[in-house]
C-alpha cells in the first residue's frame, strides 16, 4: 500500500482526535492517533488482514493507493480536467490607463516615482486595445465576454481628460458585453458616481485601512495629510448611485488590532445594506517581497488576524481575502473542498493578459505596473505583436512539471507560487519558467494549523446545520 503525499494531518483541538484532509481525492475525516499509526504503516500486512475495513475505507478517500502508479493516475485526471476548467474561465483584461496616483500610501507595491508621471492613454490607444483583446479572444477560442478591469496607478483621477478617456473606455466595453471591474483608492469615487452609474460595472473596489486614525497615517496625499474623509464621502455617494462596493482592508500589524473600531464604523454607516462587502487582506502578500520576508512576521500576523475576529463578532461579515482562508471559507460555504489548485494565477493559467497606456502587452497583471519587472511580452499599439513562445510557456507553467513542487504535499493548496516573483532575478522575464519557484512565506503547515483551530468549528457547525459532511469522524474502530 502506498499512503499519499498529499495527506495533511493536523490537531483537531479535542484529546485523540485529528483532521486529516487531502486536496487531492478532496476528503476530509477525523481520525485518532492509532488510526493515523495504521494509515502510515499500511505497508504492515498483519493490519492490513486484522482491519480490512479500515483500509478499504482510506482507500475509497484518497488516502491510500495499491501503488504510487495509482496516485499518478488521479494527478493526470486532475490536470486533464483543470485544463478543461481554465480553457472555460473568461479571459480577464487588466488595463492601466494611467501610472499616475495622487496619494502616497506607505505600503504600495508600485514604486511612488511611477506615480508623479502625467501620462494618460491616447484615444487611439483605447481603440488600439479594443481590436487587441478581440484578437486575443479569438485566439484562445474564447467566447464569453471578458472581464475587464480598470486599475492604475489611479484611474479615477478628476481631471477633464481622464473622465473622457474613462467614459471612451467603459463605452466600448458595454457596447462589446464585457464585464466591468474597478480598482480605485476611492478619492474622487465621487465625482465619477454619476458617470459610472451609466454602466454594468460588476464592483468598484476601494481600499479603506481602518478609522480614520489609523487610516490617515497609512494613505496619504504628496502632502502628507490623510485621505479618510474623502474615501468615506466618496463611497456615500457611490452607494447613493447603486454602484456595488468593495472594501479592501490592507492588514499588518499596525492596525489589525483597530478592525474591531472599522467593523463598528462600517455597522453604523448601514453601507452593508446597501450591498457592501468587506474583504481583508495581508498587505504583506502585495509589497515588495523584500520587505515582507520573515515567515514568522507573517504568521504572527494571519494569528493576530484569528484572534481579533474569533473575539468580535461584530468582524464577522469581513471575510479573509488571503488563498490559504478562501480554501477553508470554500469548505464552510460549500460543503466540500475545492478543487485542486495546479496552478497559480490567471496568469498561468492563460486566462490573463495587461495592457497599459504605452501600448505594453503583459501576460502578468503586476509586471507592467512594477519598474523592477523587466521588458513586456509584446505591443498592442500600432499593432498586435506578442511573444506567442513565451506565452505557452507561461501557461505550461503548473505544479506537476515544476520540479520543486513535485514532491511538495501542499503543492495543490499552492499552485506553484507567484510567477512575477519566481522570475524577479531574470531582466528579460522569461528565464527559468520551468524551474523558478517562489513559494508562499505563509504555505506552511504551521500557517495552516492557525487556520485549521480557527475554521474547524465553523466547518463542522455548518456540516450540522446543514446536514452536509465535508468532515467524516472515523478511528481504526470501523
Amino acid at each position: 500500500m502506498y499512503a499519499s503525499k498529499y495527506n495533511l494531518v493536523f490537531d483537531a483541538g479535542h484529546k485523540d482526535q485529528y483532521l486529516i484532509l487531502n486536496p487531492l481525492s478532496g476528503a476530509m475525516d477525523l481520525f485518532d492517533s492509532r488510526a493515523l499509526h495504521l494509515l502510515s504503516n499500511a505497508n504492515e500486512g498483519n493490519a492490513q488482514r486484522a482491519l480490512p475495513d479500515f483500509f478499504t475505507y482510506c482507500n475509497e478517500r484518497g488516502y491510500l493507493y495499491d501503488a504510487p502508479s495509482g496516485e499518478e493516475i488521479r494527478l493526470k485526471e486532475i490536470y486533464e480536467r483543470s485544463s478543461e476548467l481554465h480553457d472555460s474561465e473568461p479571459l480577464r483584461v487588466e488595463i492601466y490607463p494611467t501610472f499616475l496616483c495622487n496619494l502616497r500610501c506607505t505600503y504600495c507595491f508600485q514604486s511612488h516615482r511611477m506615480h508623479g508621471r502625467a501620462t494618460l492613454i491616447r484615444p487611439e490607444v483605447i481603440d488600439s486595445m479594443f481590436h487587441a483583446i478581440s484578437v486575443y479572444q479569438d485566439r484562445l477560442g474564447k467566447s464569453q465576454p471578458p472581464i475587464l478591469t480598470l486599475f492604475g496607478g489611479e484611474p479615477l483621477l478628476n481631471r477633464s481628460k481622464q473622465r473622457e478617456a474613462i467614459g471612451r473606455v467603459l463605452g466600448l466595453a458595454r457596447d462589446r458585453g464585457y464585464r466591468i471591474r474597478i480598482i480605485t483608492n476611492g478619492v474622487h469615487l465621487g465625482a465619477y458616481a454619476g458617470l459610472l452609474a451609466k454602466y454594468p460595472i460588476d464592483f468598484i473596489q476601494v481600499t479603506l485601512d481602518g478609522p480614520r486614525e489609523v487610516h490617515d497615517r497609512r494613505r496619504i496625499f504628496a502632502s502628507g495629510s490623510g485621505s479618510f474623509d474623502r474615501i468615506v464621502d466618496s463611497i456615500d455617494r457611490a452607494v447613493e448611485k447603486s454602484l456595488r462596493i468593495v472594501i479592501r482592508v490592507n492588514i499588518d500589524g499596525d492596525n489589525i488590532s483597530l478592525l474591531p473600531q472599522l467593523a463598528q464604523f462600517i455597522l453604523r454607516k448601514g453601507w452593508l445594506d446597501k450591498g457592501v462587502a468587506v474583504g481583508v487582506s495581508p498587505v504583506d502578500e502585495f509589497v515588495p517581497e523584500t520587505e515582507w520576508c520573515a515567515e514568522p512576521t507573517k504568521i504572527d500576523t494571519l494569528k493576530k488576524l484569528l484572534n481579533v475576529k474569533r473575539d468580535h463578532k461584530e468582524t464577522e461579515f469581513m471575510s479573509i481575502s488571503c488563498r490559504l482562508a478562501q480554501f477553508f471559507e470554500y469548505i464552510v460555504d460549500n460543503g466540500r473542498l475545492p478543487f485542486p489548485m495546479i496552478k497559480y494565477c490567471p496568469a498561468t493559467m492563460g486566462n490573463q493578459i495587461s495592457l497599459d497606456y504605452g501600448g505594453n502587452f503583459f501576460v502578468c497583471c503586476c509586471m507592467n505596473a512594477c519598474e523592477a519587472d523587466g521588458s513586456p511580452q509584446g505591443r498592442f499599439h500600432p499593432a498586435v505583436e506578442v511573444n506567442e513562445d513565451l506565452l505557452v510557456r507561461w501557461k505550461n507553467r503548473h505544479v506537476f512539471q515544476l520540479s520543486p513542487c513535485r514532491e511538495c504535499p501542499l503543492a495543490l493548496l499552492c499552485g506553484g507560487g507567484c510567477t512575477r516573483l519566481a522570475l524577479s532575478g531574470c531582466e528579460c522575464g522569461c528565464g527559468d519558467l520551468q524551474d523558478a519557484v517562489a513559494c508562499p512565506p505563509m504555505m506552511n503547515m504551521q500557517a495552516l494549523q492557525s487556520l485549521v483551530d480557527y475554521y474547524l468549528p465553523r466547518i463542522l457547525e455548518a456540516q450540522a446545520n446543514e446536514s452536509r459532511s465535508p468532515v467524516k469522524k472515523r478511528s481504526s474502530n470501523l
